[in-house]
């Protein structure tokens, strides 16, 4: 019960008079006279709870009412503090997973399905080597004068438009040869020239593509092509 109706109650139940006036001024004098101890025993009761458990329903909805109003405003202060803050932000994302994983995980999937692209650039961003070192900028970079280049998005490779294939974020010298997260040193190529690469640099694979296409033509080994 709360703690106010059950002083309330106490005081009532004690009360001398049965004037109005009177009860109001018992009331007032029994309040002044036990309020430090009324307050104290509110203070503990309240530090006791969470935000949550205080006003739960209130909060949610006030929230709420004031993110629709003013959403604009709140994403975009809720994006700069979270550029400027990418370790809190990291510290937060896996507080929530680990406290409702499969609300964020259904809120992810719902999330990848609304922006296809970004989900695209994140995995993009995911398979380079360093992950996520590869700025966002360099990435849009890359796609789009690769589109301006060859009419649409073309593997750098091959040189067939990659449409609905697998595509990944190539590195021209891998990193492992020294070579870095650089506009100069991406390109987007085709699932199959990637693998095929491996970790060879961009003039190599030209070089290796160019003969494996003769053995290919003629139906001859390797070997003998670069014989």
């Amino acid at each position: 019960m709360n703690m106010r109706i059950q002083l309330l109650q106490f005081v009532e139940f004690n009360m001398p008079h049965k004037d109005l006036e009177k009860q109001k001024e018992y009331k007032h004098k029994w309040y002044m006279e036990n309020r430090e101890r009324i307050l104290k025993e509110r203070a503990i009761i309240y530090q006791a709870k969470t935000k949550e458990e205080r006003h739960p329903e209130e909060r949610k909805e006030y929230f709420r009412k004031r993110y629709v109003e003013n959403k604009e405003e709140i994403d975009k202060k809720t994006s700069e503090w979270a550029k400027n803050h990418p370790e809190k932000k990291a510290l937060y994302a896996r507080r929530s997973y680990h406290k409702n994983p499969e609300k964020m995980k259904a809120s992810h999937r719902k999330w990848m399905k609304a922006n296809p692209e970004k989900n695209r650039l994140y995995h993009f961003r995911r398979r380079a080597n360093g992950y996520d070192k590869i700025d966002i900028d360099i990435l849009d970079k890359v796609f789009e004068n690769n589109i301006k280049e060859y009419g649409v998005l073309t593997c750098i490779y091959c040189e067939i438009p990659i449409g609905d294939k697998k595509k990944v974020i190539d590195h021209l010298t891998p990193i492992s040869r020294g070579g870095d997260n650089s506009y100069e040193n991406l390109g987007v190529a085709c699932f199959s020239c990637n693998s095929s690469k491996k970790d060879k640099t961009y003039d190599e694979f030209i070089k290796y593509k160019s003969v494996a296409d003769l053995s290919n033509k003629y139906n001859v080994s390797l070997k003998q092509c670069t014989n």
